[in-house]
């Protein structure tokens, strides 16, 4: 009842408890969490990472539930006990999932080998947290072609959230464009054009343009692509 009340008060900060064993040294559960600071992520073949060899090592923000929750379910048994260290359990929640955010993890139940190196990811899982994280944005992209893309609205929800999803990949895996409002614009393009059309040489013009935001870019390739009497039709 107790733990209730601490997770309840303080939901909207995502808290992440460990459970220690009585008696743990208290210098090495902090040499444990400070050994968890960076995370290392396989390389993906995008503009930004060209060369897919080796990983990259990024900030890994375990005290947030919210990455916790996402991670949990992509974690293999000898990553959780990676994570886990000393602790005999850890309990998090995920705020924005409500009722359903409430997350544990605790030891395997069997041995594995556990290395002191940070965790790192392999490329199918890289793949699983993006799909993660990405699937509130994937859900209004569904949305945002039903209302604005002819025939999608006709599409069973399940086969447009499909397409949606698969065409947020596209993006991210060939351009920079990170904002989801740009992220909408090239879906958009792409669903009417196919993911060849980033190759034409008009479009390479426009989205390599120095000195232009991706905005303006944007708004260019919309102008363009999509038919004014098409664009925001329901």
């Amino acid at each position: 009842m107790a733990l209730d009340r601490l997770m309840t008060a303080h939901l909207e900060h995502a808290p992440v408890l460990h459970a220690f064993p009585d008696g743990a040294d208290a210098d090495a559960v902090r040499r444990h969490l400070r050994g968890l600071n960076l995370i290392r992520l396989a390389r993906r073949p995008r503009p930004r990472h060209p060369d897919v060899s080796g990983t990259e090592e990024v900030t890994f923000r375990h005290a947030d539930g919210r990455v916790l929750a996402a991670l949990a379910p992509i974690l293999r048994p000898d990553q959780t006990a990676r994570l886990l260290g000393p602790a005999l359990g850890l309990l998090t929640v995920d705020p924005d999932a409500g009722a359903e955010g409430l997350v544990t993890m605790v030891p395997p139940d069997t041995e594995v080998i556990v290395s002191s190196d940070p965790i790192t990811l392999d490329a199918a899982q890289v793949d699983a947290l993006e799909d993660a994280r990405a699937a509130p944005l994937d859900a209004r992209l569904s949305d945002y072609a039903a209302a604005h893309i002819p025939g999608a609205a006709a599409m069973p929800p399940e086969v447009r959230l499909d397409r949606a999803r698969t065409l947020r990949c596209v993006v991210y895996d060939r351009t920079t464009f990170r904002a989801d409002a740009h992220v909408r614009d090239l879906m958009e393009i792409i669903w009417h054009h196919g993911p060849d059309v980033l190759d034409r040489d008009d479009v390479r013009q426009i989205t390599a343009r120095p000195g232009w935001s991706q905005e303006r870019k944007c708004t260019r390739l919309l102008d363009r692509l999509v038919p004014a009497p098409t664009r925001g039709a329901a």
